[in-house]
């Protein structure tokens, strides 16, 4: 091809996309001229938005609008045609738009006024600056591929790439299109298989593991916010992602974990409570309950082993926590449904050296599966993990059970003190009987191996506890005491009891964990009365400070004992 034949093409190109680019702008300043009657009429009749089971502390709605709000003009974003809005949030809306070549992409406004401040709005969008690059570099995020301002507007905007469609599986419709989430999967489905579940939460893991490394977090992971395109799971609603640390309370509630958002394990708290709803077919407000007809599951066991990883993502305590994502991807990869793939987009078998390791991992994860399932007691269940379950109160006196609920945290709190044990926290197990019916389903579902089991008796001034602590998987008594003190005595029954469940799991106590274990917060035994019935209490009403404040009340009343 000779120069200027080549010269020609080039212009007869230049021509077309100059042309596209016009006829799109004349479109999109002809929809902002009059907003088409079909789309407000759809906005009028679609009536409010259906509420989530829990309000979100900042709730985005992915899929199609249909808020009955008065129609508003189309923004203007250059080379695109804004078609409809799918989305819409407290801080931003997104649309379905076509570009100049019909190509069609998610759009994401977000507006200045819909902050409080202009620090905020800087803030949102510095986020968006520092993850934009990371979007593009792993599969398990929606990729980012152009981000704009328009000053004088008050806005900016970022384009993405399109999530499937879910009304029809098929082509896009704009008139019908609607992005296909795991929460309308759910909606379909109820739950997924283990195998599915446990895929999802290796791409997510992974995918979460490259943000965090960044020095970057989430902060609103949740069904509603991961979509599919071509048929893989991504998170979405990348506008929440900031800095590790950062403080602001955003999320939704039932997804956050109790220290709140910001670091990377409260993404992962929020990740296994997704996990937990698509497993189980339940309410993450149900937690840790297994499904209904769990006792007819075919995939009772592989089900159990996904359920040990949820557990220890959803630790109410940060500690006990998985402390990076890498940790449960792994956990999640040797449950053998899915192979960790290589970092970044590029076609692993450019490189034979990461494709043969790709290979071999698979290999490797097929094997562990296998040796897996054929030893059920080969499980992620440790050894050393224990749940409390209430105290009964084998008092005369009703108002007793408050003292007991009191003495069993105070015994859940020297044994959460001990970082060899995995403890279950005190809100999971209240909802269980003191003396359960079947003690080896509870522990399956609280996803521990030993269960600690005690009552209390108290009359004037004596008390009587009794614990025993018992192996499900083995069904053994582990050991057993009953304590007769006097009330004046009580403060060591609780020392004594967690010592003694620590020597019978054979967890190592160090000089400081002993330490903690033998502390007293006073000698004053009507105090600490006071003290352990205010442990009791919801904390809507009765804090653990409170209850602290009336035990220093009858302190300075009486002076220490």
């Amino acid at each position: 091809m000779g120069v200027h034949e080549s010269n020609g093409s080039l212009a007869r190109a230049s021509g077309m996309i100059a042309r596209l680019r016009k006829a799109t702008t004349e479109r999109t300043a002809h929809l902002r001229e009059g907003y088409s009657e079909r789309l407000r009429k759809q906005a009028v009749l679609a009536g409010p938005p259906s509420s989530d089971k829990c309000e979100s502390v900042r709730e985005e709605t992915t899929g199609q609008a249909n808020t009955a709000e008065p129609a508003r003009d189309v923004p203007f974003i250059p080379d695109f045609q804004l078609l409809r809005r799918i989305g819409q949030g407290s801080y931003g809306e997104v649309w379905l738009a076509r570009n100049i070549v019909g190509t069609y992409r998610a759009v994401k406004i977000v507006e200045r006024k819909a902050f409080q401040d202009e620090e905020a709005f800087e803030r949102e969008f510095l986020g968006l600056q520092q993850f934009e690059p990371v979007s593009r570099e792993h599969e398990g995020f929606v990729a980012i591929l152009h981000v704009a301002r328009n000053r004088a507007e008050g806005f900016f905007y970022y384009v993405m790439e399109l999530a499937d469609n879910d009304s029809n599986g098929g082509g896009i419709e704009p008139e019908t299109y609607a992005p296909k989430t795991l929460s309308n999967e759910l909606a379909r489905c109820e739950r997924l298989s283990v195998e599915q579940a446990a895929q999802l939460g290796l791409s997510l893991g992974q995918a979460l593991a490259e943000l965090h490394q960044r020095g970057l977090v989430h902060r609103d992971i949740k069904p509603s916010n991961i979509i599919f395109v071509k048929g893989y799971a991504k998170l979405a609603d990348i506008g929440l992602v900031a800095q590790v640390g950062e403080k602001a309370r955003l999320g939704t509630e039932g997804y956050i974990p109790p220290e709140g958002p910001g670091k990377p394990q409260a993404d992962l708290y929020s990740l296994g409570m997704v996990l937990y709803e698509a497993t189980t077919g339940t309410d993450r407000l149900d937690y840790p309950a297994l499904p209904p007809d769990f006792d007819t599951m075919a995939q009772r066991e592989a089900l159990l082993k996904l359920n040990s990883i949820i557990l220890k993502a959803c630790d109410t305590d940060l500690r006990k926590r998985y402390q990076t994502a890498n940790e449960i991807s792994d956990d999640l990869a040797r449950l053998g449904f899915g192979t960790v793939m290589p970092r970044g987009r590029s076609n692993s078998l450019r490189n034979p050296v990461t494709a043969s390791s790709v290979v071999l991992l698979g290999a490797l994860a097929v094997a562990l599966a296998f040796y897996w399932f054929r030893h059920p007691t080969a499980s992620l269940t440790p050894e050393k993990s224990i749940a409390m379950l209430p105290f009964e109160n084998l008092s005369h006196d009703p108002n007793d059970a408050s003292f007991a609920e009191g003495i069993q945290e105070e015994i859940l709190t020297r044994l959460v003190k001990i970082a060899d044990l995995k403890v279950i926290s005190r809100t999971s197990t209240q909802r269980y009987p003191s003396k359960p019916s079947d003690l080896t389903k509870v522990a399956r579902q609280l996803g521990v191996t030993n269960v600690l089991e005690g009552s209390l008796q108290k009359a004037a001034d004596q008390v009587r506890v009794s614990v025993q602590l018992l192996n499900t998987r083995t069904n053994s008594h582990l050991w057993a005491e009953t304590y007769d003190r006097k009330l004046t005595d009580i403060f060591s029954v609780e020392s004594e009891i967690a010592k003694g469940v620590a020597e019978a799991l054979q967890a190592k106590l160090t000089g400081h964990e002993e330490q903690a274990l033998a502390a007293k917060p006073t000698n004053n035994p009507e105090a600490y009365d006071a003290y352990l019935r205010g442990l009791a209490f919801p904390s809507t009403h009765w804090s653990v400070d409170s209850s602290g404040t009336e035990m220093h009340r009858i302190l300075r009343a009486r002076g220490p004992a």
